[in-house]
């Protein structure tokens, strides 16, 4: 079982451990912007603040003014938490995803991808909260 905290963590404390792909992240900023809330929180190394999923999602929330980014934060030491890679040349561990977020030596995008045994509720959180605190 994952546990699993939800908090509105400074968007500027996230650590991200890949890059972004600019094409997504301008179509995400139009997506949330119009919607007006983000869907689904982040999901984040508690110990860290390592960013395992949702670079896009920070990126975007920091680019529409936003200082606060809905996260659950999690142990990523968990068993229930597993890291695949998505390129061929790259490997990748828990540990190498923490040291490239704590480095800034960051992957290219979509480099690792995380497999939760438990599926977190979504947990839409409107704009104006995230500006305002």
């Amino acid at each position: 079982m994952i546990r699993a905290c939800f908090a509105l963590i400074e968007g500027g404390a996230l650590l991200p451990h890949e890059q972004v792909e600019e094409e997504r992240l301008t179509r995400l900023l139009e997506e949330i912007g119009q919607d007006g809330y983000l869907r689904e929180p982040v999901l984040v190394d508690h110990r860290s603040l390592v960013i395992l999923d949702g670079h896009h999602r920070v990126r975007a929330l920091l680019g529409l003014g936003c200082r606060l980014v809905p996260a659950y934060l999690v142990d990523y030491g968990s068993e229930a938490i597993e890291v695949w890679p998505r390129r061929e040349d790259i490997p990748v561990d828990k540990a190498a995803v923490v040291e490239r977020g704590t480095s800034g030596r960051l992957w290219p995008p979509r480099t690792s991808r995380h497999v939760l045994r438990q599926a977190l509720k979504p947990r839409p959180v409107g704009l104006a909260l995230l500006v305002r605190l």
